[in-house]
């Protein structure tokens, strides 16, 4: 069986916003407004590339695979699983935005591409997989 890759789109965010951190101090109320407001910047964010690409073509069919490259402005240590926990509501935001019908476990697939450093940024590339004969 060949694996072949169908459709693909990819988005750019900014990084998330400190108060997404696990680690973060923040209180809920600043927590809360900061995932909202992040969730809705993803969803307008995919939505723009969405239209850029083929607009009549998504929901993107599942399984779908996402390679996520945080991009830091510094080579600081972070724990990867934190910078994944901050974007947790990017993926709900291209849910929001009709790129995916859901985010559950057995319809993305993610993976994380080396950390770079540059302009901090998030880059997710979602592929559409495609398994034939």
């Amino acid at each position: 069986m060949q694996t072949q890759i169908a459709r693909g789109i990819t988005i750019s965010l900014p990084f998330p916003p400190r108060e997404l951190s696990p680690n973060s101090r923040a209180p809920w109320r600043a927590k809360a407004q900061e995932t909202a407001a992040y969730r809705r910047q993803a969803g307008w964010l995919a939505r723009m590339a969405m239209v850029a690409k083929e607009p009549g073509t998504f929901p993107l069919t599942p399984p779908v695979t996402a390679t996520v490259t945080f991009t830091l402005k510094n080579r600081r240590r972070r724990d990867l699983d934190n910078l994944l926990a901050s974007i947790k509501a990017v993926w709900d935001g291209i849910v929001d935005a009709g790129i995916l019908r859901d985010d559950n476990a057995f319809s993305l697939h993610i993976s994380l591409a080396p950390v770079i450093v540059g302009k901090p940024g998030v880059s997710i590339r979602l592929e559409e997989i495609q398994h034939g004969k």
